[in-house]
């Protein structure tokens, strides 16, 4: 079976279409084998282009009959597979309007006597993100899921002792950094008001993670929206934003408020966003009040992210950063913020998140999700998908997409000439969580070192 798919082909004049693809129905349980077989022909189709949801590709529905070819129904447990097809370069030639061509008839091929050698690939891993409605899924190299995973360690460093590396989640981050790179809309925000007695009542923790996950992705094309409460926490990200020097094409800021009317202009999408990104925003507890570390009701000062309006959904998938258990999307761990966290069965958020990254710092969550994406987008096993299967051509990666530290520094110090302070010393000045700053530049050097390492990786 046979579609032609929303895929674009890299054009070369005067040839220029969409890329169709060969549907099979493969079970759950050989994907992977299914995936690892055919890359070994990458001179033949090689490995699927994409898995898992037709509709993300353009196929509004897996028809009987199928656009081109024969319709072979799927058993219990199966996943329609797709590849690219050969009938691609039919379309190529018909957009180019030439007079006379030869080509192969659809459906119609043989086998030769010639040996087809199979091509050793990079062990790979494949990342399961749900089952339901539709299975989505990714694939990595084994050895750049070991990097993403080396980035948890790392930042869920408990330098506070606040319980925090009880909490992890084990593979949260490599579902992030993978599902992040096949996104094309995401939002973004991070608003914890635990300085409720200042006039500014936002932290330092978050917002610099914010811009680190940003810049990464606007970098690789993607439409990302900061979103915020209101004028006044607007007009702080319009400020720090505005004291970066790479592209801002692709980001936009958007208030809480004017979801409703960015939901009725996009009537295109099931999801107005493919995921929603919070780092270190304020969690409702179980009794639906909001709580500083210290059981502090702040809940007058907090705004959430509704999960629909006029019946479409916000976003499909959410990824949520913490540090104390208080944190949007902490629910997931909520029996282990009960048992390790102090105060946790009082403060603790009942809101779960699809994905959740639990660090010692929440900004070095936000890092890690950065690099992450980084890695990813440097393996060839996951370039691969991500470029014939959403379509993301490969944007070359400037040297400095990473949040660098100066970068950091910088936006520290216009935090607080905008009146941001610690969230744990009150201090205005250049510390986060009661760390000075060069804790914070030590973890990102480190970031950069188990990226870089021997994966020959430029950030």
């Amino acid at each position: 079976a046979m579609y032609t798919t929303n895929i674009r082909c890299i054009s070369v004049a005067p040839f220029d279409c969409n890329m169709v693809v060969s549907m099979r129905y493969i079970p759950f349980e050989v994907l992977k084998l299914t995936h690892d077989m055919c890359g070994s022909y990458p001179l033949s189709h090689g490995a699927p282009v994409w898995v898992g949801d037709p509709k993300r590709i353009g196929i509004n529905a897996i028809t009987d009959p199928p656009e081109i070819g024969d319709y072979a129904a799927p058993s219990e447990g199966d996943v329609p597979v797709f590849w690219g097809c050969g009938v691609t370069t039919q379309n190529a030639l018909t957009s180019a309007k030439l007079n006379k061509v030869f080509t192969h008839y659809p459906g119609h091929m043989f086998i030769t006597d010639l040996q087809a050698q199979p091509e050793t690939i990079a062990p790979s891993e494949m990342v399961v993100f749900s089952r339901t409605p539709h299975v989505e899924v990714s694939f990595v190299s084994v050895q750049t899921a070991d990097v993403i995973n080396k980035l948890q360690v790392l930042v869920s460093k408990d330098l506070n002792n606040r319980g925090v590396s009880k909490l992890v989640v084990a593979g949260d981050l490599l579902k992030s950094c993978l599902y992040l790179s096949q996104a094309d809309r995401v939002a973004i925000i991070s608003e914890f008001p635990c300085n409720y007695e200042f006039e500014v009542p936002n932290e330092t923790d978050g917002i610099p993670g914010v811009f680190g996950v940003a810049k990464v992705l606007s970098q690789l094309g993607k439409k990302v929206t900061l979103l915020h409460s209101g004028d006044k926490m607007g007009a702080i990200l319009r400020k720090c934003l505005s004291v970066f020097d790479w592209s801002k094409e692709g980001i936009e800021l958007k208030s809480l408020a004017s979801i409703e009317a960015m939901a009725a202009c996009n009537q295109g999408s099931e999801y107005l966003f493919d995921c929603l990104v919070a780092i270190e925003h304020s969690g409702p507890a179980k009794d639906g009040k909001y709580y500083t570390m210290k059981g502090h009701d702040i809940s007058e000062l907090c705004m959430q992210v509704a999960t629909e309006v006029n019946g479409k959904q916000v976003y499909k998938k959410s990824i949520c950063v913490g540090d104390g258990g208080n944190e949007w999307g902490m629910g997931k761990v909520n029996e282990k913020v009960i048992k390790y966290v102090d105060k946790g069965e009082l403060i603790g958020s009942a809101d779960s998140a699809d994905f959740l990254i639990s660090a010692g710092v929440s900004n070095w969550g936000g890092y890690a999700i950065a690099a992450g994406v980084i890695a990813a987008r440097e393996c060839d096993v996951h370039r691969r998908y991500v470029m014939c299967g959403v379509g993301h051509q490969f944007w070359v990666l400037d040297k400095k997409v990473f949040f660098s530290k100066e970068e950091q520094r910088e936006l520290l110090s216009i935090m607080a000439e905008l009146g941001m302070r610690d969230g744990m010393s009150k201090e205005l000045g250049l510390r986060v969580d009661g760390l000075d700053i060069n804790v914070h530049e030590k973890v990102i050097d480190e970031i950069i070192d188990i990226v870089v390492g021997d994966n020959n990786i430029s950030v």
